[in-house]
């Protein structure tokens, strides 16, 4: 939901700077904006791999890379 959020209002961000430039780096604001619906669009691109991941798990057909890695106790006790 919070990435749908990214792209929806990243959008309307990029067209309110549509037509601004910034006086410091002599650059299309355009350019900066973008950042946040191409954030959430690759938060989506990466959460679509995740479910399929994860219905893949749930159907009992999943493979060894749907898992993740097994994590090193000592990893974890540092912590």
């Amino acid at each position: 939901m919070f990435a749908c959020v990214f792209v929806w209002y990243g959008i309307r961000f990029v067209q309110f700077g549509w037509d601004q430039s910034s006086e410091l780096a002599e650059m299309p604001m355009v350019y900066i904006f973008v950042a946040w619906p191409l954030a959430g669009f690759t938060w989506l691109l990466f959460l679509a791999g995740r479910l399929q991941s994860d219905l893949r798990i749930l159907r009992g057909d999943a493979t060894a890379a749907d898992f993740p890695p097994p994590r090193d106790p000592a990893e974890i006790s540092a912590e």
